[in-house]
């Protein structure tokens, strides 16, 4: 097997597949089309920019398009923070009285103060309860 190598070459190829001009000649077509179809579409915008131009109908200067545009009213903010101290207010009277949600639904806001202490009292009284039902859940031995 050793002789087979040896005799071939180092460098050697099937020479019968692929011939060098047919390479050469795929190039120049390719670049070929590349070339008439960039010329193509540059004649056509000509054509075209030069018919609009004899009818008067040439698309808006970029001059017009550059214009400040303000959007319609109601503008979302006039004035940086001239409502915020009247809202800031109105959350803070929220956050601190008793009042109706929805009357029809039965819901209500109570003051923030006062739910933290509810919760907090619910939270131990869980705490305690599970402390209860731990002790009684511990298994009794009678002595015999």
């Amino acid at each position: 097997m050793a002789d087979n190598l040896s005799s071939q070459g180092r460098y050697r190829h099937e020479t019968t597949d692929v011939q060098d001009y047919t390479i050469v000649w795929i190039g120049v077509v390719l670049l070929l089309v590349i070339v008439l179809g960039g010329t193509f579409v540059f004649a056509l915008m000509e054509l075209y920019e030069n018919k609009q131009q004899e009818m008067g109908t040439g698309g808006p200067l970029k001059k017009d398009l550059i214009v400040e545009r303000i959007p319609p009213a109601p503008y979302l903010e006039a004035s940086s923070g001239a409502g915020w101290t009247e809202l800031r207010k109105k959350n803070e009277d929220l956050l601190h009285s008793y009042g109706w949600v929805n009357k029809k639904k039965g819901s209500f806001h109570i003051p923030i103060e006062y739910a933290m202490e509810l919760l907090a009292k619910r939270h131990s009284q869980d705490e305690q309860g599970k402390d209860y039902k731990k002790k009684d859940a511990a298994p009794h031995t009678f002595a015999n």
